[in-house]
């Protein structure tokens, strides 16, 4: 089966709309589940995590300044990684995702190096919720490609699976059920987030409350 997701703000959907080309369509790279997005940054290439658990599009801070982007005072700064990372802001700095026509802002510099470090590669930046807001995201992982749609008048094919979707707190969140081990269910809300490694991640606390 193919694996195929469309992500919206407020649908995901498994299969293109029939008989309407994607508005764009592009190749990325695929790295242990991670997305990575061919972007320019100053007119430079490089790419970046796709990832739709983050809520600003933000850029490392070594490349930054290798950049000599215009930045801030630099603080720390906590949830990337381990321990706290160094931020920055940025100021009058953006990047285009290569094909497509819209730019979106890169108003942080943030520390990456722990994060490359877990992910055994150099993390660059993140491509976050904004550009998600901005297309019908699909993901080709077979094909190792995404393709974007306008949001406007998108319609999913009858023959797909969707999810009402809202966007809290930055995140986007779905409601779902989970069985544990007793067979008792559980509604929960859960953050679809590209950038995550595994299909589901719970907390610690819930795993032992309910027995998962």
């Amino acid at each position: 089966m193919p694996r195929l997701v469309c992500l919206a703000l407020l649908a995901v959907s498994g299969a293109t709309p029939p008989g309407r080309p994607a508005a764009v369509e592009l190749p990325v790279v695929l790295d242990g589940g991670r997305i990575f997005v061919p972007v320019t940054v100053d007119g430079k290439k490089f790419e970046f995590l796709l990832d739709s658990g983050a809520a600003p599009c933000v850029i490392d801070l070594g490349l930054a300044r290798k950049l000599k982007l215009q930045l801030g005072e630099v603080r720390g700064a906590t949830g990337v990684g381990s321990g706290s990372s160094a931020y920055a802001e940025v100021s009058n700095a953006k990047f285009n995702v290569v094909g497509t026509s819209e730019s979106y802002d890169l108003g942080t510099a943030l520390d990456l190096s722990d994060l490359s470090h877990y992910e055994g590669r150099p993390i660059l930046g993140i491509v976050g919720l904004p550009f998600f807001r901005a297309h019908v995201v699909q993901v080709d992982y077979d094909a190792k490609r995404i393709r974007l749609f306008a949001q406007g008048g998108y319609v999913p094919p009858k023959s797909s699976t969707v999810l009402d979707m809202n966007s809290d707190g930055g995140r986007l969140i779905v409601n779902m059920s989970l069985r544990d081990r007793t067979g008792s269910d559980h509604l929960v809300r859960s953050q679809i987030d590209t950038g995550a490694l595994g299909t589901l991640l719970c907390s610690t606390g819930f795993g032992a409350a309910t027995g998962l």
